[in-house]
């Protein structure tokens, strides 16, 4: 055998080696999928921003109000998110501001490929 010969098939035999110790790798670890992904609360944020104010009215026994939320957004941290906004409501000349705070679950439907975001 001559050295090119050598050379081919040691060069075959480390490429075989190769792919079944990289698939033997690949058995023992679990994968999900193969691509994850990450939304991060600059997009959520982005697209309610996007939204613009969310109005409203309604009555009240004998009294009407109008409702305005803006300023909506998301904080995601390590172990929650949560959901803010602003409301105004204005009843007769009267009105007053406060911030609304709720609850964030995010579910993701594998099945629909869809991502839920629902604020509570």
């Amino acid at each position: 055998m001559n050295f090119n010969n050598f050379l081919k098939s040691f060069s075959l035999t480390i490429l075989l080696f190769s792919f079944v110790y990289s698939s033997s790798l690949n058995m023992k670890e679990i994968h999900s999928n193969h691509m994850e992904l990450f939304i991060h609360q600059d997009i959520i944020n982005n697209f309610l921003y996007s939204i613009g104010d969310i109005r409203g009215e309604g009555q009240m026994s004998i009294i009407n109000y109008d409702w305005i939320v803006s300023n909506p957004r998301i904080v995601i941290n390590e172990k929650k998110s949560i959901f803010y906004a602003d409301v105004k409501l204005k009843y007769g000349d009267l009105s007053r501001t406060d911030t609304l705070i709720g609850k964030v679950d995010v579910n993701y439907l594998s099945d629909k490929n869809m991502i839920y975001i629902i604020i509570i």
